[in-house]
């Protein structure tokens, strides 16, 4: 299987290092259950000179934070008009985690993942064929299927998930400035940020 990861940012140009500790991680989760990973930092100035689609690829995984939701959606259509038959549409990322009706009311969108990703990656990879009535991940959400209740993701073990793959990001960047991420979340709960809902 093929997956394409487009991640959204507000500015290239401004933003500096482009990293996602989440998505490096979801690269490499995809590339343990034997995918092949393609990645594509995107910002506006991008989606209107035109995305490359992925022909290949039979899962197209969106991440964005609230900021990007109204270039989100033309990412969307765009993926949608240029994906081939079949492949699927997965919406993730913070947006995703705090509103995900609004995303799964797209009608581009076959599946949103609302908090931790790499369970959800994996079962789609590993039940490329099965209804989503089956699916066993209790914080997906289908276009075709029952509604449910929001559910959160059980955290990770972050000891059984592998290393984040930065292949797929700017080199240059990270050599320039590198990141690393000692923990997940954050201790606060400040009430204008979306950690006080997920906690």
């Amino acid at each position: 299987m093929n997956l394409s990861f487009y991640y959204l940012v507000t500015n290239k140009k401004l933003q500096g290092v482009i990293y996602n500790e989440g998505i490096a991680v979801l690269i490499a989760v995809s590339k343990r259950c034997g995918a092949k990973a393609t990645l594509q930092l995107l910002d506006l100035a991008d989606v209107e000179a035109g995305v490359d689609i992925n022909q290949d690829a039979d899962i197209h995984a969106i991440g964005f934070s609230s900021l990007q939701f109204p270039l989100a959606r033309r990412l969307i259509k765009k993926v949608h008009g240029g994906k081939k038959t079949g492949s699927k549409i997965v919406v993730g990322g913070i947006h995703a985690t705090v509103d995900p009706e609004s995303v799964l009311a797209l009608p581009e969108v076959d599946v949103v993942v609302a908090g931790e990703g790499e369970k959800a990656i994996e079962w789609l990879l590993a039940q490329p064929g099965i209804s989503p009535e089956d699916c066993t991940v209790p914080n997906m959400f289908f276009r075709k299927a029952s509604p449910k209740p929001l559910q959160k993701s059980k955290y990770v073990d972050l000891n059984e998930l592998p290393f984040p793959d930065r292949s797929l990001f700017p080199q240059e960047e990270l050599r320039q400035r590198p990141e690393f991420i000692f923990s997940r979340g954050c201790p606060f709960s400040c009430s204008y940020c979306a950690n006080e809902f997920l906690n």
